[in-house]
């Protein structure tokens, strides 16, 4: 993805719209979160994952075109 259409992404989302990004349950998410695979922030019981997190999970870098 290019930088010009990331822009537009929030910068950081819900388990459950990461979930639907990595097409696996909210609750594996949070499972991956307290495990530290992904790297996210807890605010009270909700974790809050930045998207550059969800690309550093998957091996993507962010200047990575395809």
């Amino acid at each position: 993805m290019r930088a010009y259409e990331r822009r537009f992404e929030p910068a950081v989302v819900t388990a459950a719209q990461a979930a639907q990004h990595l097409r696996c349950s909210p609750k594996t998410v949070r499972k991956l979160c307290q495990q530290g695979d992904i790297r996210a922030v807890k605010l009270g019981t909700d974790w809050r994952i930045p998207t550059e997190a969800l690309d550093e999970f998957l091996g993507c870098e962010s200047g990575e075109e395809g």
